[in-house]
């Protein structure tokens, strides 16, 4: 499952699938805005770890322990571009 939005309303519910979330207690933090944004998984999140600034392929994971794990994912190189081929001519016999 992935949620997106503001974390004050995903965690405002009090029924149905928020409930469940909440009683999971796992799941990845892109980009924690404020110390409470964790509290839909279960745990609070440090203030070293809040950041206004996003940081592609890093998450903080809660693997429902009650500690946060900072995973980062690697880029994945870029393809190689092949060189365009090159037209050849041959003479006519």
């Amino acid at each position: 499952m992935i949620l997106g939005g503001n974390s004050a309303e995903i965690c405002a519910g009090f029924a149905g699938w928020q409930v469940d979330v909440k009683k999971n207690r796992r799941g990845a933090l892109l980009s924690p805005q404020n110390t409470v944004d964790g509290d839909l998984l279960g745990v609070r999140v440090a203030r070293s770890m809040v950041s206004a600034r996003v940081s592609p392929g890093r998450a903080l994971a809660h693997l429902g322990t009650g500690d946060l794990l900072t995973l980062q994912i690697p880029e994945a190189p870029a393809a190689p571009t092949a060189a365009p081929l090159e037209p050849t001519v041959a003479p006519l016999p």
